[in-house]
Formats: C-alpha cells, sequence, structure tokens
C-alpha cells in the first residue's frame, strides 16, 4: 500500500525504536549471546527506511542505520557474503562490526520471525509459520549447526582475514518477532530458545470469525513492515479501519496480521487450510 511522507517518517521512527527496545523472541543461543543493545543507537530525526522491499531486508536496513549512528560501533560489512575455495557459498554473515571500546570484532545474525503455536493431528505443539514450510525447529536447527558456527570453517576464517585484517570474531544474534497462540488455547512456552517474556499475539482461522466478532466490527490490517512492532509503539491510528467482510476476503487468499482497538496483542487470521496447504508445497 502506499504511504503518506507523514506515515513514511512515523513508521520508519517505530520500527527503529523496535529494534532497540522490543522484546526478542529467543534467548541466548549455544554459540551466540543476544547483542547488547544498548551500543545502538536511534538514527536522526528524517531517516526513513525503504518500504519498497522484503520485511528482512527491511530491518537489515534499519538496523544498520541504528549501528551506524552508535558512536562505539563501526560496521564493517552486511550481507557479507563467504566464498569457499571451490567456487561455491558457503553461507553469508549479516553483519561484521567492530565495537570500538572492546576492539572486539562481532559477528551478528538478525532475524524476524512469526510463529503459530500449531496442534497437530497427535497433539503435538508445532510451531509453523504463516508459510508454514518455515518453523521454529528448522531455524533453530540451521541457526546452531551451520549460520552461527560459520566463523569456525577454515576458509572463512581465512576470508575474514585477507578481505577485513579480521583474526577472532564473537557471535551474536537479534532476533526478533512474535509467538501466537489459538484463540481458544493458553500460551505455550516448551519451544528451545523461545524467550519467555517475548511478544505473544492470537491466532485463528476464517472459519472462526465468530470468536472474533463478539470483541469487535472492526479491524486494522497491519502491513507486513509493521508485524515486528508491539502493538502498544504500534502507530495504528495513523491506518485505516475496515469492517470483517474485508478481513475476511483478504484472509481468503493469505494469512493476515492485525489489530483490535484497546487490545495490546497483534492477531493473526489464517486461511481455513493452514498449515496443511501450505507444507503440502514443500
Amino acid at each position: 500500500m502506499p504511504y503518506t511522507e507523514q506515515q513514511h517518517s512515523t513508521f520508519s521512527r517505530a520500527i527503529f525504536d523496535s529494534l532497540l527496545h522490543s522484546e526478542l523472541l529467543v534467548t541466548d543461543l549455544p554459540r551466540a549471546t543476544r547483542f547488547d543493545r544498548s551500543l545502538l543507537a536511534m538514527p536522526a530525526a528524517g531517516t526513513q527506511v525503504d518500504f519498497k522491499q522484503k520485511l528482512g531486508h527491511l530491518f537489515e536496513d534499519a538496523l544498520a542505520a541504528t549501528i551506524a549512528a552508535a558512536d562505539g560501533l563501526k560496521l564493517i560489512g552486511q550481507s557479507v557474503q563467504l566464498p569457499g575455495t571451490n567456487g561455491q557459498t558457503l553461507g553469508e554473515m549479516d553483519f561484521l562490526i567492530l565495537n570500538h571500546a572492546r576492539q572486539q570484532h562481532i559477528h551478528l545474525e538478525l532475524a524476524t520471525k512469526f510463529y503459530l503455536a500449531h496442534q497437530d493431528e497427535a497433539g503435538v505443539t508445532q510451531l509453523p509459520g504463516p508459510d508454514a514450510r518455515d518453523n521454529w525447529p528448522r531455524k533453530f536447527k540451521r541457526l546452531t549447526s551451520h549460520q552461527l558456527r560459520l566463523s569456525e570453517i577454515p576458509e572463512v576464517q581465512q576470508h575474514l582475514k585477507d578481505r577485513f585484517g579480521i583474526e577472532a570474531l564473537e557471535v551474536a544474534h537479534l532476533i526478533y518477532g512474535c509467538l501466537f497462540d489459538h484463540i481458544d488455547a493458553s500460551p505455550t512456552t516448551n519451544a528451545p530458545a523461545i524467550s519467555a517474556t517475548c511478544r505473544r499475539g492470537k491466532w485463528l482461522r476464517r472459519s472462526e470469525i465468530g470468536t472474533l466478532c463478539a470483541h469487535t466490527d472492526k479491524v486494522t490490517i497491519l502491513p507486513k513492515p509493521l508485524w515486528p512492532v508491539p502493538i502498544l509503539n504500534n502507530p495504528w491510528s495513523d491506518l485505516p479501519h475496515c469492517q470483517i467482510p474485508q478481513l475476511l476476503q483478504v484472509a481468503e487468499q493469505r494469512c493476515v496480521m492485525f489489530s483490535i482497538q484497546d487490545i495490546d496483542c497483534p492477531m493473526f487470521m489464517v486461511p481455513d487450510s493452514w498449515p496443511a496447504e501450505r507444507e503440502a508445497r514443500q
């Protein structure tokens, strides 16, 4: 959707603020602690992010702006490709940062994820995303077995030394997002490394609209760039309200995040076929 200049500025500021202050989705991991966000800084007034890109790239650019605004940090590289000796790419590091005070280089991984606690036919709680091909156990395995271990690969170590003069790296992460519980279910907290204080929301299927209608007849559909922004800080008042039939129409095709006035948690509506239809595409 197109944004006014004022919305662009307001939304950019909300995104920067969420990067600095919102609850993280994931705790310390075996090979990476949570990055110390007190080192980051709010970009100068008027700094904006480009909304004409995917959410992951948008938040990478936003985080780069908070790094650039920090006196004690230097951004060495962003989206750093790591070539192997056989011509294949070994992986990519989201950020390489220098902490001036400690004269320490840091490999920082950034992610923004949303998972919906869902009980399968066996009664086991799964954590798929809006696209059910993405799920937290798979992401967790990828992070801990590969992405956060890139600096342990001899070829990567040599590349970092030759290109940047880096001989030692700390590894850190910032994984933002929200865990959604079904609207009729109690909160789930048994997922590996998910923070007990992470942002929580509620989700429901399109056919369960009756549960929602008991609360309101108007909602605000949240554009994807604002998904990681906590509702209490979310400038939802700058967005138009819509009626329930419009929400249902949009949710027929895709998962939709929305908010209800005076309820301080985000909500997801998914198609009735979720997650089976999306899982079948794997």
